[in-house]
């Protein structure tokens, strides 16, 4: 049985908002941001927590092989499915399987959250939060900077609890 994941469930809730699913793929296509990247810097900032590289780093380092291994290979495939009409059963089900495979990560990083040290608390730091999983990622500012409005615009929503 799998434990409550807030993190899990406030990604379903805002992933669904308008324009979010957009934005995200935008950024994670044109600058390979991780989408459940977007969304942990996202869920942190609704709950008043701010990131740290060393977070980042030990976040990283605890789903790398995850989504390296898994979830970037059925991304692969669903995306070459979709293009192929005979394959539409199978693109769906390959979907599903990535959707399980996101979840499961977000099942690793929402761990990792309640064993790392505490994070400094600083009122809906989302831009602090999207700015340093940029860097951290190695991202350019000037690649990344242009998109941060519409980012902000999407992911700016109602206060979560943690």
């Amino acid at each position: 049985m799998s434990m409550r994941n807030p993190f899990w469930e406030y990604s379903l809730a805002t992933y669904a908002r308008p324009g979010v699913e957009e934005q995200c793929l935008r950024a994670q296509d044109a600058l390979g941001a991780d989408v459940n990247g977007l969304l942990y810097a996202s869920w942190l900032s609704s709950i008043d927590q701010r990131l740290s590289f060393a977070h980042l780093e030990g976040l990283d380092s605890a789903v790398t092989q995850w989504r390296e291994s898994v979830v970037h290979p059925l991304r692969t495939l669903r995306r070459q499915l979709r293009d192929v009409p005979e394959a539409s059963a199978v693109h769906d089900g390959v979907k599903a399987l990535e959707l399980q495979a996101e979840q499961q990560q977000q099942d690793m990083m929402w761990r990792y959250y309640l064993l790392a040290p505490a994070l400094v608390v600083t009122e809906r730091p989302l831009q602090e939060n999207l700015a340093l999983l940029f860097e951290s990622s190695g991202c350019e500012r000037q690649r990344w900077l242009p998109v941060m409005p519409y980012l902000l615009s999407v992911l700016r929503g109602p206060r979560r609890s943690s």
